[in-house]
């Protein structure tokens, strides 16, 4: 039964990934430096959500969903896609790893609310901050390594970094305003 549930969390990983990264490549495509390096990047605070909420299973979801979404590089150059699906979903779960303890992360059930609030907002930051490093550092190892092309990658680093790091939590502090919200919204009027 856990691998049941393994793999029904993968699939729900990989079919929200791809409709946020669907959805946010239409409505802020514009703001791309080059290809997939955005000057803010929403999409790196649902990775660090799906992480925290279905561990192990959150991390292939994503990876799956990258590769999905980019089959084009995929059939370019095989070596860069699956490097670049691989570091999309393990920057998370490593920096994840490294930060909040274990017993904090999902097992075979997603988190629950109050499984959710031993993970402070300074975890989160420092989440957000080693996520966005290892990421950044991940892909611009993958274009040095794959693209014989590659050129200001200092630069794509910077880009992607602080992509990365403002939109995980622009996205997070969005996301906790509008629990505040919907909280408000539900307490009993004396």
């Amino acid at each position: 039964m856990a691998y049941g549930y393994l793999a029904l969390f993968v699939l729900a990983s990989t079919l929200i990934w791809c409709g946020f990264i669907a959805l946010y490549d239409w409505l802020f495509g514009w703001t791309q430096w080059v290809p997939g390096v955005n000057l803010v990047y929403l999409p790196h605070g649902l990775r660090m959500i799906l992480v925290i909420l279905f561990a192990e299973s959150g991390a292939v979801g994503i990876c799956l969903g990258t590769a999905l979404m980019g089959f084009d590089l995929l059939r370019a150059n095989p070596a860069l896609g699956l490097s670049h699906s691989f570091v999309a979903g393990a920057s998370v779960w490593l920096a994840a790893r490294l930060l909040i303890k274990r017993s904090d992360l999902a097992g075979e059930t997603p988190q629950t609310g109050s499984d959710l609030a031993a993970i402070d907002g300074r975890t989160l930051i420092a989440l957000a901050f080693a996520s966005s490093a290892l990421n950044a550092s991940g892909h611009v190892l993958a274009w040095l390594l794959f693209e014989s092309e590659a050129k200001q990658l200092e630069v794509r680093f910077a880009t992607m970094f602080t992509g990365d790091l403002l939109g995980a939590v622009i996205l997070l502090y969005a996301l906790r305003a509008l629990i505040i919200v919907i909280e408000k919204n539900h307490r009993p009027r004396p």
